[in-house]
């Protein structure tokens, strides 16, 4: 059976094995191998094959024989049939725990995190894979505690998992958790703001978004948002009177959020509508992302702000204004975030590649 696992990247390649990282999309299936650069791994290939209708539903394995032909394909465009590959639990399905235990040997933490699981899990343990990260202590009023993070999996979607992958001809190494590769793919991107802020990472896809906070590497929050750049699309579908693949297309050669007076008279009615829709499909969106960011602050114990700066990655990252239209939002600086590491012929990568990114970076030690 698969298990979850959470590493920084040190750069190098001593340790594990490289592996191929792969995301199973809501449209898309990505694939990303990496390999040894002069000081940092370097992306050797992608793979990108749109996700059958089917395949996947809502994060779960829907149609096997078709994710199992759709993941032959992506291998065998990154020429790793029968290698090892590492992919993301489904974000819907994923549980996350912080927990906060007093200083205790490494060995007896398993022993107490099975124990305090019964208490703060939403299902029952024994329908769950379950894992945790120890975190390191803390001090907090005089007192040493031992923060822990517990991850959670229900047992049905790893066995899917892994029956898909194995029938692909692939070894599932590792399910990995979706906030942690994020992490692991940005932690080299600039970051805006004091250092001692934490970091608020959205990761914003076709059909969910995640948000994830972060303070001196340690996940503080996770939520998946049942949303993402579908709901725009349905927008303009409904707006142009048109398929939801045309609406796509549309938004993807044409979509743009539009701030000031001096830009809107700028444009013409046909770009004005399709902004007024865009807007429209993703306010909902934007919303429960502020909502996220509210919680985060009301449960923090810092006198002053907690959150400083925010990262948005995943596919929705490439629509021309999103990144403001968030900022307005959340009252925060956003900054649109993907990968350092380019293509071996230096073209930058997707910010859609954030998270395949950060899979395949599971086998750099």
């Amino acid at each position: 059976m698969p298990s979850f696992a959470f590493k920084l990247p040190s750069f190098g390649f001593s340790g594990r094995r490289p592996v191929a990282g792969i995301d199973l999309g809501h449209r898309e299936i990505k694939g990303v191998t990496i390999k040894k650069g002069r000081s940092v791994p370097e992306v050797a290939a992608v793979a990108r094959v749109s996700t059958p209708a089917g395949a996947l539903d809502n994060g779960s394995v829907g149609r096997m024989e078709l994710l199992s032909q759709a993941l032959k394909e992506v291998a065998g465009h990154l020429g790793i049939e029968g290698q090892r590959v590492v992919t993301a639990a489904p974000a819907r399905h994923l549980v996350v725990r912080p927990m906060r235990l007093p200083p205790m040997p490494a060995e007896e933490v398993a022993q107490v995190v099975g124990i305090e699981a019964e208490k703060i899990l939403p299902v029952p343990a024994k329908d769950l894979v379950l894992d945790h990260i120890i975190l390191g202590e803390t001090q907090n009023e005089g007192q040493r505690r031992l923060d822990v993070l517990l991850l959670g999996l229900p047992k049905t979607s790893a066995y899917q998992y892994y029956e898909a992958f194995g029938a692909a001809g692939l070894r599932l190494v590792a399910i990995d958790a979706e906030p942690l590769a994020l992490w692991r793919a940005l932690l080299l991107t600039p970051a805006p703001g004091p250092d001692s802020s934490a970091l608020m990472l959205i990761n914003a896809g076709a059909g969910f978004t995640t948000v994830s906070v972060f303070a001196e590497g340690r996940l503080l929050f996770f939520r998946a948002i049942p949303a993402g750049g579908n709901e725009a699309t349905e927008a303009v579908a409904a707006a142009f009177d048109v398929d939801f693949i045309s609406a796509q297309k549309i938004k993807e050669q044409d979509g743009e959020i539009i701030f000031g007076e001096i830009n809107i008279a700028g444009h013409d009615d046909r770009t004005l509508h399709l902004e007024t829709a865009l807007r429209a499909g993703l306010m909902d969106l934007v919303r429960e992302v502020g909502r996220s960011l509210d919680f985060c602050e009301s449960q923090s114990q810092n006198t002053g702000r907690l959150v400083g700066r925010v990262f948005l990655t995943g596919g929705l990252a490439r629509l021309k204004g999103i990144d403001q239209l968030m900022a307005e939002e959340l009252g925060l600086p956003v900054q649109i975030a993907a990968p350092p590491a380019g293509l071996p012929d230096g073209t930058a990568l997707d910010p859609a590649l954030s998270l395949v990114v950060g899979l395949a970076l599971w086998g750099v030690k």
